[in-house]
């Protein structure tokens, strides 16, 4: 705003200095002074910060109009709209107010100099009240501009916290499950183990003198071992998550991953039975995906991947599709090469098709 004001006191200046000393036969001495004494007083208004100093700089800059109108030349009456509408300013909201009011000053000065200083005025309320809202504009976005930087912060700060306390919480997960680990071999496997070597002891104790309860010893003490490595399979047994847990669950991280780093939508779907998918089947599914993804990623300008695995009674399919540009002639790559020799080391094949967006589908017969 600053700018824009003083750029437009310099051009009044100059008007009024050019016409004075254009005219013949004018001492301009005291129009010097007051000149100087003008840009002074308006150069002063911008290196105050009080608002009592700024306001009398700016009495003073439409005094000296004032006073340049009445003792040296008519024209000095030019800077004195300019003035006005600064210093009401600060103590008006209204500018269409303060600027009829930089217009009164036209009912005292000379009648020939009333539709210039009308002009003048009037251009001076419009780059003035352009410039007001302006500053108001930009001081609006700056609000703004604080308002989201905060945000942002507060947002960065919140998902620290929450990334802290899911690594708490996963962290608390691995206590709880080494914890109840511990508690089963306890209540069971060590209750088992301690049972059947105490039965071993006495029975040692009574080979010598009596064999048949020796021996009915030793065959409870079997018994026992027997029902605590049955104890220990179930155990592991329970513990250990399914195959199927494990290929979806590794399947949907790695498409989430994929999808916040590339910013490309994925979308897993699976029907059937998943639990008749063998864990090699399982790395050539997720193999043959990940080429997939690379190859939508580098050659197709999809914006939406989808992938989709299905049992079937004798097959298992695995397609991955996206929405992209496809292709008409196919020049198989390496990565191509290598989906098909995966499949083909598990009796499986791959197929592809690149008419509507690019599709890639792998069938892998079930092993019965």
């Amino acid at each position: 705003m600053e700018r824009c004001l003083i750029s437009a006191k310099m051009v009044l200046l100059l008007f009024v200095v050019f016409s004075i000393i254009l005219e013949p036969g004018r001492d301009v001495s005291w129009a010097v002074l007051l000149i100087l004494l003008y840009i002074c007083a308006n150069f002063s208004i911008y290196l105050f910060k009080s608002v009592r100093l700024k306001t009398f700089c700016l009495l003073l800059s439409a005094a000296l109009a004032i006073v340049g109108y009445g003792l040296v030349h008519p024209l000095f009456i030019l800077l004195l709209p300019l003035a006005i509408l600064e210093c009401l300013h600060e103590k008006m909201n209204h500018q269409l107010i303060a600027q009829l009011i930089s217009l009164v000053p036209m009912f005292y000065i000379q009648t020939d100099m009333r539709p210039l200083y009308v002009l003048v005025a009037l251009v001076m309320g419009l780059l003035y009240r352009q410039v007001a809202n302006y500053d108001k504009k930009l001081a609006t976005a700056h609000q703004q501009l604080d308002t989201a930087r905060e945000n942002y912060q507060s947002l960065v700060k919140r998902l620290h916290e929450r990334d802290s306390y899911l690594k708490q919480s996963a962290y608390m997960l691995k206590l709880e499950e080494r914890n109840k680990i511990s508690q089963e071999i306890h209540d069971n496997i060590g209750h088992s183990i301690t049972g059947a070597l105490i039965q071993m002891e006495a029975a040692k104790s009574l080979l010598q003198r009596n064999p048949q309860k020796a021996e009915k010893l030793l065959q409870n003490a079997i018994g026992i071992t027997k029902e605590g490595i049955e104890s220990i399979r179930l155990t592991l047994k329970n513990l250990k998550p399914s195959i199927e847990h494990i290929g979806i669950s590794r399947l949907k991280l790695y498409l989430n991953e994929f999808a916040a780093k590339q910013h490309i939508s994925t979308i897993l779907t699976h029907y059937g039975d998943m639990e008749r998918i063998l864990p090699l089947q399982w790395k050539i599914i997720f193999d043959n995906m990940n080429e997939a993804l690379t190859n939508a990623l580098r050659y197709s300008e999809a914006t939406r991947i989808t992938v989709d695995i299905t049992v079937l009674n004798k097959l298992i399919k695995l397609e991955v599709k996206d929405n992209g540009r496809g292709i008409d002639i196919l020049e198989k790559g390496l990565g191509i090469i290598g989906m098909e020799e995966r499949a083909a080391a598990a009796d499986g094949k791959v197929i592809i098709d690149g008419k509507s967006g690019f599709s890639v589908t792998t069938l892998l017969p079930i092993q019965t």
